[in-house]
Formats: structure tokens, sequence, C-alpha cells
């Protein structure tokens, strides 16, 4: 495969990522079309969307182990088909158990559908690179999706979103076909390093990170709305921040690994750890808007050097899959354990549990960096 990232490859991983990408940037709509259309409560709804998220996880990790011999097509097809299946079906259910299975149903499908781009992505040559742009990419088009999303939302409440997000689940289903078969191992280059003990440190500051990031971001609509913003505006400015957040990203694909992984990585989860703390602190649209886009900048450029750096440790995808696994098991704990602290002290305290998270993260991520940072040195100096 040439350096140049084939686009049929690039709209496969985008693609497949659709889902997942409902799921998680949605998850604050989500809980509040659940409190508001569906008679839930704050620690009910986030409950159930914490559920969805928890499906997603634990497809991602059950499926880690066969993707790198699995037909990623068909495994990614197969989750569309669970994702149209949950939303549709959620969009005419009424009865709380039976939504809570579609929502799972549907976390489900977009676990496996998001573990086989993910493994497709590893195998890139230049992974950091490829997740980055896709990212920029999904980005830019979810961006612009959120808004009819808030439109939708305004004009049927659930039945609307659940609609929107079959109909733009199918149309971006054709495009799955441009993810790769998995890398024959008899025919194929060597595989890259696979070290547990390393992998297993940045997965558990992957998964730290997931949750206290989305402790709060799950409830971020709910902030909006204690500061009198009401959902299609709330909408409207996840939207323009998501999309100006996205440079985060680009960012990320300009940068590469010049300056190793290590400077980016803990840059940008510290950058997160900020921008949440003055979201928790909003006390107007002003400061909520700055909060927001910040955050994403941090998130966006986290996240490709995250997965690249599990793509390093295993070039078929394994870790890179799993990582999205337990990164959505900790988007899963996170705002099940927001809804519990808020019902009982508020935002206050939500604040510790974020910055907490972030502070293990870094602490466990930054040994395996420079490990990482110093070996690419000496190869390249090798090289040279």
């Amino acid at each position: 495969m040439s350096r140049a990232l084939p686009l049929h490859l690039l709209a496969g991983v985008v693609a497949g990522e659709v889902p997942r990408g409902f799921l998680l940037a949605g998850a604050p709509l989500l809980l509040g079309v659940l409190v508001d259309h569906r008679g839930f409560g704050k620690d009910g709804a986030a409950t159930l969307v914490s559920m969805e998220m928890l499906a997603a996880a634990l497809a991602a990790i059950g499926v880690a182990g066969h993707i790198a011999r699995s037909s990623r097509v068909a495994t990614a097809s197969l989750g569309f088909a669970l994702v149209i299946l949950g939303h549709g079906a959620s969009g005419w259910v009424l009865d709380p158990a039976w939504l809570a299975a579609f929502r799972v149903v549907a976390g489900l499908g977009a676990g496996l559908a998001g573990a086989a781009a993910t493994a497709a992505a590893s195998g890139a040559p230049d992974p950091e690179r490829l997740f980055a742009v896709a990212s920029v990419v999904g980005g830019v088009a979810g961006s612009f999706a959120v808004l009819p999303l808030g439109s939708a939302i305004a004009a049927a409440g659930a039945d609307g979103m659940f609609l929107f997000m079959v109909v733009a689940t199918a149309v971006v289903a054709p495009l799955l076909r441009g993810l790769p078969a998995p890398a024959s191992a008899a025919a194929g280059a060597a595989p890259r390093i696979r070290r547990a003990g390393a992998a297993s440190l940045v997965l558990a500051g992957f998964f730290l990170f997931a949750l206290g990031q989305n402790a709060v971001w799950a409830f971020t609509e709910r902030i909006a709305k204690d500061l009198g913003i009401d959902v299609e505006t709330m909408a409207m400015i996840l939207a323009v921040t998501n999309l100006l957040g996205l440079a985060g990203a680009g960012g990320a694909a300009l940068l590469g690994l010049r300056v190793g992984r290590r400077v980016p990585l803990l840059g940008s989860v510290a950058v997160t750890m900020v921008a949440t703390a003055f979201l928790v602190e909003a006390r107007g649209i002003g400061g909520f808007v700055a909060a927001n886009l910040f955050w994403a900048l941090g998130f966006f450029f986290a996240m490709p050097y995250f997965l690249g750096t599990l793509a390093t440790l295993d070039d078929r995808g394994r870790w890179a899959a799993i990582g999205t696994g337990l990164a959505s098991v900790g988007a899963a704990l996170g705002p099940a354990a927001a809804g519990l602290v808020l019902a009982e002290q508020g935002y206050g305290p939500l604040l510790g549990l974020v910055l907490a998270c972030g502070g293990v993260a870094v602490a466990l991520l930054a040994p395996v960096l420079t490990r990482l940072d110093k070996e690419s040195a000496l190869l390249a100096a090798g090289e040279a």
C-alpha cells in the first residue's frame, strides 16, 4: 500500500464508524430525548445510554479475537443491520423494557461495525494519519448531520431522532465495500510488535480517558438547558464546535509522529481535562461554547494517537479493536457514574471524577509513550 490514503479504504473506515459516531456524539441529544419525550428521569436516561454504549463495547471486544481473520465487510454489514433494526424499532416501541432491548441491539451493531473499521485502519502503513484523516472526514459529515438531527427532534421528538439515524446509516452502508480483507499471515509482512504489558497500560489509559470525558459529555445537553439554551440552539452549538474542533484531528494528521507520540497525546489529554472543567463551571452561553470548542480540539487530536499507538502494538487490529471497546465501556460507565453523582451532589464533585481519571490516564500512558518514542528515534537513526 502506498503512503497516499486509498479513497475506498478511507470511505470504508469512515462509513464503518458512522453508527458509533451517532452513539457517542448523539449521546447528549439521546439523553435529552429520553427525558423530555419518553418520560425517563435523568438517572434512568443515563443508565439506558450507558447500556447502549456498553453493548457496543462488548461487541467490539468480543469480535477482536476474530477480526484478524474475519471479513471486515461481513462484520460491518451485520453491524449495520443490527443498528438499523435497533433504531427503527426504537421509534415505535413505548414500553421501557422493549426500548432498552432495542437500544442494546443498536449498540451491538455499532460495536461490530466500528471494530471492523478500526481493524482495517490498523493495517495501514501510517495508522495515525489514517485515523486522523478519517476523523476529519467523518467529523465534518457528522457536524452537518447534527443540525438536521436537532430539527428532527424538535419536529418529531424521539421518533424523529431514530428515523433520522436509520436513514443516515442506510445511506452510507454501500461504502463498507471499501474495507479490505485481512492480510494473509503467510503472504504479508511481519506483524508489528505485540507487547501485552505496554498495550494493557495504553488500554487502561484509554478507558479512563473515555470514562472521565463522557461522564460530563453525556450531560452537555442538560448543562445547556440549565443555561437556558434550547435543543435546536444546542444542536447548532455542537455542530459548529465539533466542526471547528476537527482542526484538532487535522493538526494530528499534519503533525504525525514528527515530535513522537508522548507530547501530542499527553498534551491533548490535558487540554480536554481543562476544557471539561470549564464546561462544568460554565455560567453563560459564551463559556459553554468556548469550553465545547476546546474540548473538541483536544478530543479529536487525542483519538488518532490513542488508536495509532495501539495499532503500532499490533497491525492486525486486535489491540485497537479492544481499545475502542474499552473506551466504549468507559463511555458507558461515565454517564451512569455522573448520573449518580448528579442525583446526590450536583456538578461540582463531577469535576473531581474527571480530573482523577485524566491524571491516572496520563500516569499510565507516559512510560509506554516514552519507550515507543525512544525506539522510533533509534530506528530512524539506524536507517539514516
